[in-house]
C-alpha cells in the first residue's frame, strides 16, 4: 500500500464516520459554552484552550451550514480525523507495515471515548492531534538523531500546551523516553547554547495563542476579563477551581483505578483485548526497552497517574468527567493492537492459513471496535438537550429575568438564546456572575457580597424573576424553575406545556436511551424536580390535574423521583401517622439505592431514614445508626447527618 493511500484512508474513513454520527442538535459536556465562544467570541473555561478557541472562531464564519451546531462539531471531527492520520504515520515510524498502521489508525478512530469527543465541539481531539505531532517528531529524532526534529518538537510542544496543557504534561514522559534512544546526540544538543536559544524561542512562539486570553471585555468568559499577566496565570493554571473533593478517600482512588482498567478494556471492544495484551508482550520482546516503556508511560500518564493527582469521589458524575481525559493514553492501546495483530498474522502464516483469511481477521479488529461502540456514539438524532432548553425558555413570561446556575443551565440556555435567537426578550443571568457579561459583581467577589448585590437587584425588579435552581429564598415551584416571590403563599404552581419534555425524559430513562452520562444526569435531575413539584402540588391542593396523575405515578417508579417525593413529604409537620406513611417509601428506596447517581443522594436518603426512625414512636439507636450510615457514605463535616450524630453534637453546638 502506498503511503499516500494509507494516509488518505486513515483520515478519510474516520472523517466520514464522524460526519455520519455528528450531533445536529446541542449536546451537554461543555458544548453550549464552546458554541457560544466560537460564534460570539470570548474565553473558554480555565485553562482557556486558546488554540482550539482561535481555530473555532476562525472556522465558524467560513462555513455555509444553516445549522449553527454543525461547524463546531465538524471542526472537532476534522481534528480527530487528522489525529488518526498522524497515528498512521507514527505506527509506520514504529516499524509497522502500512496495512497494520492503517488498522491502528482505524481502530483508534472507532474507540469509544475518542469517537465520543470527535463528534462534539470539544478540545480533546485537537489535544490528541497536537500531542501526536510532538510524539512523531520525538520518534523521528529517536530514529536518526537529527537536531531539526527537536526544533520541530519545541514549537509543536508549545502549540500542544496552548490547547490542553494538563494532559500534554502528563503524557510527556513518553516523549522523553523516545528521545533518550539517541541519548548521546540528545546530550550534545543540550550542551549547545544555540540549541537552547532556538528551541526556547520556538517553544515560546508555540505558546503565543495564550496572548488571546488577555481580553479587556470578552463577550463570554467564565471569570470575566484577564487584564494582567497575574490574571492570565490564575486562569491558565486552573487555580480558580481545583479538581478535588473533600469526601474523596483512598478507597475512592482504588475504585477509580479498577474502573480505569475496565474502561480501558472497553475502548476497542473486548474482542481486541487479547490482541492488545499480546501486543504489549511483543513490544517488549522486539523493540528497544526505552521505546516499549514509552508506550507504558503514555498509557499510565492520563489514567493511573492522573487518578492519583485528582481527588474525585468514585461516583457516576466524576466517572463521566474522567471519561475523556485518557484519550492520549488510549493511543497506546491502538498501537499495541497493531503489534499484536502482526504477531497473530505471522503465527497464522506459519500455520499455512490462507492470506485472505489473515487479512480478513486483521481488518476485523477495527470493525469490532466500530460495531461495539456505534450504539453509544451515533448521535445524529440526539434532541433531548435542546428540547429541555427550549421548554424552559418558551415557558418564561415576556421580559422575564431568569437566573441560571451550573454548566447545564447557563450553557444550554445561553446558547439557545444568544446563538439561535430563541426568546431574546428573556434576560438570562448567572447566579454567581459566571460566563455571561451582564454580571452584578465580579465573580471573584466573596459569596456574601454577591448575595447582597443579587438580593438588592431582585428586590428592585417590578417584573417576574425566576431561577432554575431552588435557593434559600421564598419562591414558587413551577417544576422546571422557581419564581422568586417574597409574598408567595403557595409552594407550587402547575404550568402546562412541560409534558413533551417529561414524556421523553421518562421514556429514555426507563429504556436507557441516553447517548451519554451527562444526558442521563440531566434526566435524573429533571425527574427529581418533577417528583418534588407534583408532590408539593398534591399536598397543597389535595389532587393533581388529570394529565399529571399517570406521569406522577411513572416518576415515582424512578429512584430520583421517589427520593424527591420523600423529601417533599418529610418537610411536612409530622402527624401521628407520619412514620407509618414515610417508612415504606424510605425502605423501598434503600432497596434501590444502587440506582442513585450521586453519593450525596444516598447520604441524604439515610439522613431521611434517620429522621423517620426518630419520629414517634422513636427508635433512637436505629436513628443514630442511619445517621452514621449517611456519614459513612459521604464522610464530610458538611454532610447533613454529621451534626445529628451524638458524638458530634457538642462540637457542632460549640461552632454555632
Amino acid at each position: 500500500m502506498p503511503r499516500w493511500l494509507g494516509l488518505l484512508l486513515s483520515i478519510g474513513l474516520p472523517l466520514l464516520l464522524y460526519w455520519l454520527t455528528l450531533p445536529r442538535a446541542l449536546t451537554l459536556e461543555d458544548a453550549g459554552l464552546f458554541q457560544m465562544v466560537c460564534h460570539e467570541g470570548g474565553i473558554s473555561h480555565p485553562p482557556g484552550y486558546p488554540l482550539f478557541t482561535l481555530a473555532c472562531q476562525a472556522f465558524v464564519p467560513l462555513t455555509w451550514f444553516d445549522n449553527p451546531i454543525i461547524p463546531g462539531n465538524l471542526l472537532s471531527a476534522i481534528f480527530a480525523a487528522s489525529a488518526c492520520g498522524m497515528l498512521f504515520l507514527i505506527a509506520e515510524c514504529l516499524g509497522l507495515a502500512r496495512i497494520y498502521a492503517l488498522i491502528v489508525a482505524l481502530a483508534y478512530a472507532a474507540s469509544n471515548a475518542f469517537w465520543s469527543q470527535a463528534i462534539i465541539v470539544e478540545v480533546y481531539s485537537l489535544g490528541v492531534l497536537t500531542f501526536l505531532v510532538c510524539f512523531y517528531f520525538g520518534l523521528r529524532f529517536g530514529n536518526d538523531g537529527r537536531r531539526h526534529w527537536l526544533y520541530c518538537l519545541a514549537f509543536s510542544y508549545g502549540f500542544a500546551l496552548s490547547n490542553h496543557w494538563p494532559v500534554v504534561v502528563l503524557s510527556s514522559p513518553a516523549i522523553l523516553l523516545v528521545l533518550l534512544q539517541q541519548w548521546p546526540r540528545f546530550l550534545d544538543c543540550l550542551k549547545s547554547p544555540l540549541f537552547w536559544l532556538v528551541s526556547f524561542g520556538l517553544f515560546l512562539l508555540g505558546l503565543t495563542p495564550y496572548l488571546s486570553l488577555l481580553q479587556a471585555d470578552p463577550e463570554i468568559a467564565i471569570y470575566g476579563a484577564n487584564h494582567s499577566l497575574a490574571d492570565l496565570i490564575r486562569y491558565v493554571d486552573r487555580s480558580a477551581y481545583a479538581d478535588t473533593k473533600q469526601a474523596a478517600t483512598f478507597w475512592d482512588k482504588w475504585q477509580f483505578s479498577i474502573w480505569l482498567w475496565q474502561h480501558s478494556a472497553q475502548q476497542l471492544s473486548y474482542v481486541c483485548l487479547p490482541v492488545i495484551l499480546l501486543g504489549v508482550w511483543q513490544s517488549f520482546r522486539q523493540w528497544p526497552r526505552l521505546l516499549a516503556f514509552s508506550l507504558v508511560l503514555l498509557y499510565l500518564g492520563t489514567t493511573q497517574i492522573l487518578n492519583l493527582l485528582l481527588g474525585f469521589t468514585f461516583e457516576y458524575r466524576f466517572q463521566s468527567v474522567f471519561h475523556p481525559y485518557p484519550l492520549i493514553a488510549y493511543v497506546s492501546l491502538a498501537i499495541w493492537l497493531g503489534v499484536g495483530a502482526i504477531c497473530m498474522a505471522n503465527w497464522m502464516q506459519r500455520k499455512a492459513v490462507a492470506t485472505y483469511l489473515v487479512a480478513a481477521l486483521s481488518l476485523a479488529l477495527p470493525v469490532s471496535a466500530l460495531v461495539s461502540n456505534y450504539g453509544q456514539n451515533t448521535r445524529a438524532k440526539s434532541e433531548f438537550v435542546e428540547l429541555y432548553g427550549e421548554t424552559v425558555l418558551n415557558a418564561m413570561p415576556e421580559n422575564a429575568i431568569l437566573f441560571t446556575y451550573g454548566d447545564y443551565e447557563v450553557a444550554v440556555l445561553g446558547y439557545l438564546q444568544r446563538v439561535e435567537g430563541i426568546r431574546p426578550d428573556v434576560e438570562i443571568r448567572e447566579w454567581y456572575n459566571l460566563v455571561l457579561p451582564n454580571r452584578l459583581s465580579s465573580p471573584w467577589a466573596d459569596t456574601a457580597e454577591q448575595d447582597r448585590l443579587r438580593t438588592a437587584y431582585i428586590e428592585a425588579q417590578t417584573g417576574p424573576v425566576f431561577s432554575v435552581r431552588r435557593w434559600n429564598i421564598k419562591s414558587i415551584n413551577h417544576g422546571l424553575f422557581y419564581r422568586i416571590d417574597s409574598a408567595a403563599e403557595i409552594r407550587s404552581n402547575y404550568l402546562p406545556g412541560f409534558e413533551p419534555l417529561l414524556d421523553m425524559t421518562l421514556a429514555a430513562y426507563q429504556e436507557g436511551l441516553f447517548w451519554n452520562a451527562q444526558e442521563y444526569e440531566l434526566a435524573y435531575s429533571l425527574l427529581a424536580k418533577f417528583g418534588r413539584h407534583y408532590t408539593e402540588l398534591l399536598l397543597d391542593n389535595g389532587s393533581l390535574p388529570t394529565t399529571v396523575v399517570p406521569r406522577y405515578e411513572a416518576i415515582r417508579q424512578t429512584f430520583p423521583g421517589e427520593l424527591a417525593t420523600l423529601e417533599a413529604l418529610a418537610v411536612v409537620p409530622p402527624g401521628s401517622s407520619a412514620k407509618e406513611t414515610l417508612m415504606p417509601i424510605v425502605e423501598r428506596l434503600i432497596q434501590r439505592e444502587d440506582e442513585g447517581l450521586f453519593r450525596k443522594d444516598i447520604a441524604y436518603l439515610y439522613d431521611l431514614y434517620g429522621y423517620i426512625l426518630g419520629l414517634a414512636p422513636a427508635d433512637e439507636a436505629a436513628s443514630q445508626a442511619a445517621y452514621q450510615k449517611s456519614y459513612d457514605v459521604y464522610p464530610t463535616s458538611e454532610g447533613r447527618a454529621f451534626c445529628k450524630l451524638e458524638v458530634n453534637k457538642a462540637r457542632c453546638d460549640k461552632s454555632g
